[in-house]
């Protein structure tokens, strides 16, 4: 099982193929030296793969959140709880996650307290005599 999220990371995105789970889009992929002609024209496209991994690049999303705990050694990263997502539906996903908690949360907040009165002086114990 993997516990480190970087390699529970990588074994998600090797798992669902470089596709989202959700839209099936693929990610951008990063151009090889060896594809190209020149050496301008691979920095070129390697230029081109930058700008369009920032916009279409793939996430791996866990399905029972894992409060922040990516940099810990944790069951929350086995692949059982992992989707690779594309950069819209994991956005559309996190939203929907935020809305249920925020309505979660609303509904087992207290009560708010009555305020406190103010505690008279003589009733306090303590250096009174009687």
């Amino acid at each position: 099982m993997n516990h480190w999220w970087s390699v529970a990371r990588s074994a998600a995105k090797r798992r669902d193929r470089y596709r989202c789970r959700r839209c099936g889009s693929r990610g951008p992929k990063r151009p090889t030296a060896t594809a190209h002609r020149t050496r301008n024209a691979y920095l070129k496209a390697l230029r081109a793969w930058r700008a369009e991994k920032k916009v279409a690049r793939l996430e791996v999303n866990h399905i029972d959140p894992c409060g922040g705990k990516h940099g810990q050694l944790s069951c929350v990263h086995h692949l059982d709880n992992l989707e690779t997502l594309c950069l819209p539906c994991h956005k559309e996903h996190t939203a929907a996650l935020r809305a249920s908690t925020a309505v979660a949360r609303r509904k087992t907040a207290p009560s708010p307290k009555p305020p406190r009165r103010a505690v008279a002086a003589a009733s306090v114990v303590g250096n009174n005599p009687a």
